[in-house]
């Protein structure tokens, strides 16, 4: 089963029981954004819980029925300042280091990290392997580990590993982090210099955590999922300040980012570090690679050269990915220098072309938007990709693209694109297609572009070059737009409308943006690194730049 809004319920219920029939409330998407959001557990102070009718529960060592027997689920606490010969079962008395509190945690337990700074020399960072100085939780009990108040808890990295890394862990949350990394040379370990690091594991769950500043002397990432990783969701998490990738899942199956945000803020590669593709600014801000039944929804990447990316194997590495069907739903690329959305295969030259690992095949775009950069959405050769839905804005070059880079010249290349709007100023191609074993447009829109369809033939179909009339509009089409009545019947026009949130490639009735504020739903902002006197740079002011709410388009 792949991990959802359920699962999170059932890990942060984990260990709760009731007490005179009051249930304890959870909150689980209602978080404040501001630097004074309270703790996560949804009470005033440290420690304690609210029941449903509002009296206090003391939460304690509690028993809950688990997988073979009854078990204890219990609450403890770690602080900068504590002490490991602590109790470590109250917030009054919390233990100090992770070495320490690790291997006591069993399932349905939770360490609390109380308000700090986190660090090798002090606490220790949070490096969790299973097997050796942790266990496994159960898909009913799953093993929390949690800020008491989002994002308060600061893991400070220092070259010496990942701040944050689970390994060959199972059924565990980690929620409401802060993490860093810094440049350091020679850093060493598994995915070296990522802040956030999750490898062969199954079943985790990473929730409103925050991750900045990835070694820049290496290719690391904000948040990295990698190696044989099956059913991770990372949820309402923002990546900050990268020279290289925010989310990067590489070898996963099933990895799912949902509702999360990346920002390069103009992160260059550091003198004598490893050079990227685009060194003045992050490479980009989602990266799948050879993922099997991914999932991106409703992200947002900003200030990044590509947006979003799914890439093949350079190498051939013995296994038959494909068909690989992963999905990008409802995402936004807003301020991209070369591209909002990239399919590239890898093939290498090799002719023919047939090797799985090599190649992106049945990808789905559905639902999302592009503002900038040379190309909107790029397919550098892959079998049945499918972009549908999409609105491009902005593009220098060409708003949707299918072609052969030179390195897949021996694949039968196959692409088709429907239900999309391409809106220049200023764009040369609206829909082109090159070297494509098959290939279609249908029921596309193309306004004020030099070339709206090249080549304009028999796979062309219900092409219209029409005023779509968006105004300022970027993530709806607004009513009054004749793009609302094109295409085909019962098809809800062209271009893309971000109006709900999408849970595991399945479109939901509930709304994605704040429906008082238009606001994104983005973690706790941290006074100097997410907050309103960064707003142009970070989650907290997304929307305002994406017009929702502003400039005549109502919040959708």
């Amino acid at each position: 089963m792949r991990s959802s809004g359920a699962f999170l319920l059932v890990a942060l219920l984990a260990g709760c029981h009731t007490r005179g029939g009051a249930v304890l409330s959870v909150v689980t998407g209602a978080a404040g954004t501001g630097a004074d959001a309270g703790p996560l557990d949804g009470t005033a102070g440290q420690g304690g819980q609210t029941g449903q009718d509002g009296e206090a529960v003391d939460v304690g060592p509690m028993e809950t029925g688990g997988t073979g027997g009854t078990t204890v689920a219990t609450t403890f606490y770690i602080a900068p300042d504590g002490s490991d010969g602590n109790p470590g079962t109250s917030p009054g008395a919390p233990w100090r280091t992770f070495a320490h509190a690790l291997p006591v945690l069993q399932p349905g337990s939770t360490l609390v990290l109380l308000d700090g700074t986190y660090t090798s020399g002090t606490t220790g960072l949070l490096q969790v392997f299973c097997g050796m100085n942790a266990v496994n939780g159960t898909t009913s009990q799953p093993i929390t580990v949690r800020a008491l108040n989002e994002r308060r808890a600061f893991i400070a990295g220092d070259g010496t590993g990942p701040p944050v890394e689970l390994s060959a862990c199972a059924n565990w949350v980690v929620d409401g982090l802060h993490a860093e990394g810094t440049d350091v040379p020679n850093e060493v370990g598994d995915e070296p210099g990522s802040v956030v690091v999750i490898t062969r594991c199954t079943n985790v769950l990473l929730r409103r955590v925050l991750a900045a500043h990835p070694n820049r002397y290496l290719t690391a990432s904000a948040f990295v999922i990698a190696h044989g990783v099956a059913n991770v969701t990372v949820e309402e998490c923002e990546a900050l300040g990268f020279h290289y990738y925010g989310f990067h899942a590489y070898d996963t199956q099933h990895a799912t980012f949902r509702r999360d945000y990346a920002h390069s803020r103009d992160t260059a590669d550091v003198a004598g570090g490893q050079a990227t593709a685009f060194p003045t600014r992050g490479d980009g801000g989602f990266l799948l690679t050879k993922s099997s039944n991914g999932i991106i929804e409703n992200c947002i990447a900003e200030d990044v050269a590509d947006g979003f990316t799914i890439r093949a194997s350079r190498t051939v590495q013995g296994g038959r990915v494909q068909p690989q069907r992963d999905q990008l739903l409802g995402d936004i690329a807003l301020g991209v220098s070369h591209a909002g959305f990239v399919l590239d295969s890898q093939c290498n030259t090799t002719k023919p072309c047939t090797q799985g690992d090599q190649i992106v095949s049945d990808a789905l775009l559905s639902n999302v938007v592009s503002r900038g950069g040379v190309l909107g959405v790029s397919v550098q050769g892959g079998v049945n990709n499918n972009v549908a839905n999409a609105s491009v804005f902005d593009a220098t070059d060409t708003g949707v693209s299918f072609s052969l880079d030179a390195e897949n010249v021996g694949l039968q290349s196959s692409a088709y694109v429907r239900a999309s709007a391409v809106t220049g100023p200023g764009t040369t191609y609206g829909f082109r297609s090159q070297s494509q074993f098959a290939w279609g447009v249908s029921a596309c829109n193309a306004f004020a572009v030099a070339q709206p369809f090249v080549p304009k033939d028999g796979h062309v179909t219900s092409p219209t070059e029409v005023d779509p009339k968006f105004g300022a509009c970027l993530v709806v089409v607004p009513e009054g737009s004749p793009l609302k009545t094109l295409g085909p019947a019962g098809g809800g026009g062209l271009g893309a409308n971000v109006v709900y949130r999408y849970e595991d490639g399945q479109l939901t009735d509930a709304k994605l943006w704040d429906q008082t504020s238009g606001q994104f739903p983005c973690g706790a902002a941290i006074a100097g690194i997410n907050d309103n006197t960064l707003a142009d740079l970070s989650c907290i002011g997304v929307h305002s730049r994406l017009h929702v709410g502003t400039m005549g388009c109502p919040i959708p």
